[in-house]
């Protein structure tokens, strides 16, 4: 590296925790310079209000790039890990550069809490029996919508969620085994809540692009119709389906269980992502 082009000192940037998640925040400091990337960023945290800091993971060095059609800046960037939901938190940070640019902050972050159902949400109360497509409309933070079904099963072959913002999904019973038939479709959505649902489907819950943003899956049973053999094992076997595919940021996976696919809980690849960031 030809010194009289290259900056081996470090400017220190913004620092940002973008998507938190309920259990994980993630760290992001913007620099300028450290050519050599020998800076180091050592961090540390806790509770808002308390006294004793815990030590986190440093932050991982990531110079500048791109590639197929992504790009991101230079900067250090990491997660601190197994925290607890709806709790703010300060994080301490110590950038350190051998070559100039030391500098400590600390900022704060909040994590997600575990969507819940209160008096403020419109719920959408359905009757049950057997019904084609579950066409939703958008709440907001304050009064999110929820459909359920209290009294009997309510059983859809389609749900469309895309596009949509706060919709929780909850209990329903969706049945989809056309060819390539998708049980719920969130292009586009935010702040969605799937949740205690029981599918049976091609491809169970998708998000393609432009990908959904802070949602959460949980606790549900998403079945698909492959039968695991010898024949079914490898990119080439006789399998099909996807039970959770998604791409997008801020996404909550947990607590599901997924069988009967070629790939149960997945991101996509290639030309379908876009920001695969903080999905738990």
């Amino acid at each position: 590296m030809d010194r009289n082009f290259a900056q081996y000192n470090t400017i220190p940037g913004e620092i940002t925790t973008p998507f938190p998640t309920l259990k994980n925040l993630a760290v992001e400091w913007l620099i300028q310079g450290d050519d050599n990337l020998n800076g180091t960023v050592e961090i540390a945290y806790r509770v808002t209000g308390t006294s004793v800091w815990k030590e986190g993971m440093p932050l991982f060095r990531v110079p500048a790039g791109e590639n197929i059609g992504f790009t991101w800046s230079n900067k250090h960037s990491g997660s601190i890990f197994d925290l607890d939901p709806d709790t703010g938190y300060e994080i301490r940070l110590r950038l350190s550069d051998p070559d100039g640019g030391s500098e400590e902050r600390t900022v704060n972050a909040h994590t997600r809490p575990v969507p819940k159902i209160d008096q403020n949400a419109e719920i959408i109360e359905l009757q049950a029996g057997t019904y084609d497509t579950l066409f939703t409309r958008s709440g907001n933070a304050g009064r999110p919508i929820v459909y359920l079904c209290s009294e009997g099963n309510a059983i859809y072959k389609h749900i469309d969620l895309q596009n949509r913002e706060w919709v929780f999904i909850v209990g329903l019973t969706i049945i989809n085994l056309d060819d390539k038939g998708i049980a719920i479709q969130l292009n586009g959505s935010e702040n969605c809540v799937i949740r205690g649902c029981t599918i049976n489907a091609i491809y169970g819950i998708v998000a393609y692009l432009p990908g959904a943003t802070n949602c959460y899956i949980s606790d549900n049973v998403v079945t698909g119709i492959c039968e695991w053999s010898s024949r079914a094992m490898g990119s080439n076997g006789d399998n099909i389906g996807e039970g959770i595919q998604l791409t997008g940021a801020g996404n909550v996976i947990c607590y599901n269980r997924v069988t009967g696919f070629r790939d149960c809980i997945s991101t996509m690849e290639d030309s379908h992502v876009s920001n695969q960031t903080c999905i738990d």
